[in-house]
C-alpha cells in the first residue's frame, strides 16, 4: 500500500500543485501539534543561525 500511496503524491497530476500538505499513506493529515509551537519554531531558528555562524 505505501508503494501506491507514494506513487500517487509523487505521479497524479492532480496533486500537481499540492505543496506544504502531509499526506499518511493516501489521506491528508493536518501536521503535528507540535509543528505549530512558535517557541519552539523560534528556538529552532535561533538554534540553526547559531550552528552556521558557527562553521
Amino acid at each position: 500500500m505505501m508503494g501506491s500511496a507514494l506513487a500517487r503524491l509523487i505521479l497524479d497530476p492532480a496533486l500537481d500543485q499540492v505543496t506544504g500538505r502531509y499526506f499518511d499513506g493516501l489521506k491528508e493529515i493536518r501536521s503535528s501539534d507540535e509543528s505549530y509551537d512558535e517557541r519552539k519554531a523560534v528556538e529552532l531558528w535561533e538554534t540553526s543561525v547559531g550552528l552556521a555562524l558557527s562553521r
